[in-house]
């Protein structure tokens, strides 16, 4: 199940993830944040940029 459809969608063939937005921005900023914390296999993470 993903997170949040904004930022991720899933590969029909094997499953992989497929990032949507590597620069989120409002809201999104914090569902990505959300979305490292869950990730089952940890792979991801959110890097601010300043």
């Amino acid at each position: 199940m993903l997170t949040e459809p904004a930022l991720f969608d899933q590969d029909p063939e094997d499953g992989t993830v497929i990032v949507l937005d590597e620069n989120p921005s409002g809201d999104l900023v914090e569902a990505a944040r959300d979305a490292a914390l869950v990730c089952p296999s940890q792979a991801l993470s959110v890097v601010d940029s300043w």
